[in-house]
């Protein structure tokens, strides 16, 4: 079918036309007047050039408007239509939905073609299309009341009437047994087609919130494997939250609405704090302060962990240089997470950052992300080493701690999990593990650090069984480097009494 010119060459035409008409009919009535006619000829060649200049002027108006009119009905169908399958588009479905409103709720069903990227590749795209237009052909002869869509490239929708949701239920489950039963089968050759359904709730009559639901629990239901699942809206309520919070991190992030908090590390032979562990806080404008185990889990699932980190990194230089301005030149450790163990490109951006630090840096890494990508590990804390940068393997014993890591990768401090040390004082198996730790460190030459100390007694046992260092609150909480430093002697004395 041979294409109507585009709109912009429509309306140069009838500009063109329009202004010739004026043109001509100007000219006229210059003519008239200019010629020694009687002034009674002089008045009607006037008038009728001014006429026909209004006239012209009317009709190329209405044209105009009828072109303009053709034009956006044209593209209203084609936004309103899927020009793959000839169904009814995601928009033309919404647009439709309110012909179904009555005394019952309307609910909206999205049927999910499992596979259909494996489909396209073996079929192609035409031969997909046909198989989705087959299938929504399918569903609207079935259920004539039912106003069927294409809703995403593998995603029909149909929208009905139903008096509850167990009700919708059924019959979204009786749909998907009427096709594969009598269409499906036919529809692609030997191609398996296989359904999953997403339904809403019915709570909502709006249009676009009832397709999104449909479609947040078709998500849900292939998320889970299931063939058939029902929006939750205490799911996406969370969602939600979750969604605000990420783009709230990412702000925080930019505008370095952050904190970063020092927690002491005692060193149990000098008997003074020789280290800090550094940690990032973050306290919402509206929610208050935020757990750092949801923002930094939210932080690496977005990416925006690249930027947290180098936030920390290039905080944490500054605070130790004010730390040893006053006197206290500590060793400052930061966590890197397991999503950037083995990361090339980002072990550049640390040496970069890290270049003009004062003092000594040290990054922790979890035991479980080494074990996870060992030869990532081992290029990225040699790299770390060669320009000065301590390596300690954080959380020891939480990962099903396996030796043969610790044969390879050169780290100069093991940190023993909280969960040894929390019962060290009363269960003798655990003290038995520490002790065993301590001198598998020092074996292979690193510093034993024991986290989660929370009393003097933990502490001495620590000390007997020949721990270098003790990190925990009962040396003293994470704080701002102010605070640190201002309080730091006050510490030192404290555990110097006990």
């Amino acid at each position: 079918m041979k294409r109507p010119p585009p709109l912009a060459g429509r309306l140069t035409i009838l500009f063109g036309a329009l202004l010739g008409v004026v043109t001509l009919s100007l000219l006229l009535t210059l003519w008239a007047f200019a010629r020694p006619y009687a002034p009674g000829f002089r008045r009607a060649a006037a008038f009728i050039g001014l006429s026909a200049m209004a006239i012209g002027g009317a009709i190329l108006a209405a044209r105009l408007a009828q072109e303009v009119a053709k034009r956006e009905r044209a593209l209203l169908d084609k936004v309103l239509t899927d020009e793959e399958t000839g169904l009814l588009s995601r928009s033309g479905l919404e647009r439709c939905l309110p012909e179904l409103a009555g005394a019952r709720p309307v609910f909206v069903a999205a049927f999910g073609v499992e596979r259909y990227a494996q489909m396209r590749g073996v079929l192609g795209h035409e031969q997909c299309a046909q198989m989705l237009r087959r299938l929504g052909t399918a569903l609207s002869a079935h259920h004539p009341d039912w106003i069927t869509g294409r809703l995403a490239p593998d995603i029909l929708g149909a929208a009905f009437a139903a008096d509850d949701l167990p009700q919708a239920q059924a019959l979204t489950a009786q749909a998907v047994v009427r096709l594969q039963a009598s269409q499906v089968a036919d529809l692609a050759g030997a191609v398996d087609v296989r359904l999953v359904t997403g339904l809403s709730t019915g709570a909502s009559q709006a249009p676009p919130t009832l397709v999104r639901e449909a479609d947040v629990a078709l998500d849900d239901a292939r998320g889970q494997h299931r063939l058939h699942g029902v929006f939750d809206p205490a799911s996406h309520a969370h969602s939600a939250d979750t969604l605000s919070l990420m783009a709230a991190l990412r702000d925080a992030i930019a505008a370095g609405d952050l904190a970063l908090h020092h927690q002491p590390k005692f060193c149990l032979r000098s008997r003074t704090v020789t280290g800090v562990e550094s940690l990032v806080r973050w306290t919402h404008p509206t929610r208050g302060p935020v757990s750092p185990d949801r923002f930094i889990a939210l932080a690496e699932e977005t990416g925006d962990i690249r930027a947290l980190t180098e936030w920390v990194l290039a905080r944490a230089v500054h605070d130790q240089a004010v730390m040893a301005a006053a006197g206290r030149p500590l060793t400052v450790s930061v966590n890197l997470s397991g999503r950037l163990v083995g990361d090339d490109a980002f072990t550049e951006v640390i040496l970069g950052l890290t270049a003009g630090a004062v003092g000594r840096l040290c990054l922790e890494v979890t035991e479980t992300a080494v074990i996870a990508r060992p030869d990532g590990a081992l290029a990225q804390f040699r790299r770390f080493r060669e320009h000065g940068l301590e390596v300690a393997i954080d959380d020891y014993g939480s990962g099903l701690s396996s030796l043969a890591y610790l044969k390879t990768i050169e780290a100069d401090e093991l940190k023993i999990d909280r969960e040894f040390i929390t019962a060290l004082a009363t269960s003798p198996r655990d003290a038995i593990l520490v002790r065993s730790t301590v001198d598998l460190a020092h074996a292979l030459g690193m510093t034993a650090t024991a986290e989660g100390v929370e009393d003097a007694a933990t502490e001495r046992l620590l000390a007997i069984v020949g721990c270098d260092h003790v990190q925990g609150w009962h040396v003293g909480r994470p704080m701002p480097v102010d605070e640190l430093i201002a309080t730091i002697d006050a510490l030192e004395a404290a555990h110097e009494a006990a």
